[in-house]
């Protein structure tokens, strides 16, 4: 059952994640193909499904699938969300689960 205080880290986390990833040198190319303005609620339903919610991210896109991400661009948002919810106290074990769901939304999110 999530508490208070999880669903307060998780925000926090989502929010530490979503500023990198709009600073993210690396990630410009990316930054210019999505509606930054929809990033932060698209980002949070996707973390919730990779840390084992329900499958929100996945159901708000059934239709438009893949996005049009490229592969390296996938790795590098996964690297710097991984490194978010480290930031935030997220345990190692915890961490290589939300990596092996965010692998499965993999074919949701890139471009074949």
């Amino acid at each position: 059952m999530q508490t208070t205080a999880d669903a307060t880290a998780i925000q926090a986390a989502v929010e530490h994640f979503i500023d990198r990833v709009l600073t993210d040198p690396a990630l410009e190319g990316f930054r210019a193909k999505i509606d930054v303005g929809s990033l932060r609620p698209r980002a949070r339903m996707f973390v919730i499904e990779a840390l084992g919610g329900p499958e929100l991210y996945r159901a708000l896109d059934r239709d438009r699938r893949p996005h049009g991400v490229e592969d390296a661009e996938f790795e590098r948002i996964t690297c710097v969300l991984i490194e978010s919810l480290a930031d935030v106290g997220v345990s190692a074990d915890v961490l290589a689960l939300v990596r092996r769901r965010v692998d499965d939304l993999r074919p949701v999110v890139v471009m074949a």
